[in-house]
């Protein structure tokens, strides 16, 4: 038999994943010639933000602070092009083709630390991107995502009692972080009313209103917004589409079109699925997009996009940014060496 003489730490992982990465990009590595090769690729960012302005959410959807993402910016600006939205839609239908090294920057959730943080510096670079918002914080009703409302169970220190069946105890973790990450992976394995149910019970009049008009943008946020940026959609309520039946999969995507084409007075052609895995997706989703007005689909499937396939446009894959410019290097490393969608 034969023993394996070490195991690698995750300290370990880390540092070998950052190595390589750095050799990839690096004047020796392949990085450079890869990626102006391999088709477009797309980076999904959620939150950019400071502990101190870090009111509640999910740590796990924090990708760094501001001055992290200046990082990530001037790596991008030196080795790819990036790309706006309308770009991509006429490189979509043939009617332009995509420079080499194509790069789009995506943003889900609509929090509000876009405007205070990202939007300054995409300005200051003359940069494009899309924001994917939710329609949960627009409107007179302004409710928290499912996912903020348990993040805010969870800041609010409730230690004995357990979220729903089959989910951790919250007192069996220390770690803020690694309680919200399992209690979230843990709700998701439910159907969603049952998971809004979990939630609900543990809410407690939290004040959900004052805090979702704080937390996330509004409609005169989203008019404000710089023209180089565009908006699509993420849903009513981020609700995984898997989950519900097709009457309510076409609701959530067509209310949410029509919601925030009202809100910002722009057509709205791109949708974000919610957490964005294959297993996530109906399989009937392309037409159902089609049917409801939508020309893009957006998963969070980690891979390069090639443009040659009509149905590639409602599965086009993206790179999740990760917490530093290093994660951000090794994941765009992993999705030029996928196989493309």
């Amino acid at each position: 038999m034969i023993h394996a003489p070490w195991r690698w730490s995750v300290e370990g992982k880390c540092w070998l994943k950052h190595r390589l990465a750095a050799w990839y990009w690096g004047p020796r590595g392949p990085g450079r010639k890869r990626v102006r090769r391999q088709g477009l690729l797309v980076v999904a960012f959620h939150r950019i933000t400071t502990p101190e302005a870090f009111e509640t959410g999910l740590w796990s959807l924090v990708n760094g602070s501001p001055e992290v993402f200046e990082a990530m910016v001037n790596f991008l600006k030196d080795h790819v092009t990036i790309v706006s939205l309308a770009t991509l839609r006429q490189a979509l239908d043939g009617r332009v083709s995509l420079p080499p090294g194509s790069l789009l920057l995506t943003f889900d959730d609509g929090y509000r630390d876009f405007v205070t943080f990202v939007a300054p510096i995409l300005k200051r670079h003359r940069l494009p991107a899309v924001v994917f918002p939710t329609t949960a914080g627009l409107g007179e009703l302004k409710r928290l995502l499912w996912i903020d409302r348990l993040a805010l169970t969870v800041d609010r220190n409730l230690r004995t009692e357990s979220v729903g069946e089959g989910v951790p105890a919250v007192h069996d973790w220390r770690r803020e972080a690694r309680k919200q990450q399992l209690i979230k992976a843990g709700l998701k394995a439910q159907s969603h009313p049952a998971a809004a149910t979990a939630v609900d019970w543990h809410d407690g009049g939290c004040g959900e209103q004052e805090i979702a008009s704080r937390l996330y943008l509004s409609a005169e946020d989203l008019r404000m917004l710089d023209p180089s940026i565009a908006i699509g959609s993420h849903g009513i309520s981020h609700r995984l589409l898997t989950g519900l039946s097709g009457q309510e999969v076409v609701r959530e995507l067509a209310e949410s079109k029509a919601v925030l084409e009202a809100a910002v007075g722009r057509p709205i052609e791109a949708f974000a699925y919610p957490v964005g895995r294959s297993s996530d997706i109906p399989r009937e989703a392309e037409t159902l997009l089609a049917q409801c007005g939508y020309t893009m689909g957006f998963t969070m499937e980690c891979g390069h996009n090639r443009l040659d396939s009509a149905k590639n446009r409602y599965r086009l894959r993206r790179v999740h940014a990760g917490t530093s410019l290093a994660d951000l290097q090794f994941n765009m490393l992993k999705a030029l060496e996928a196989c493309p969608q």
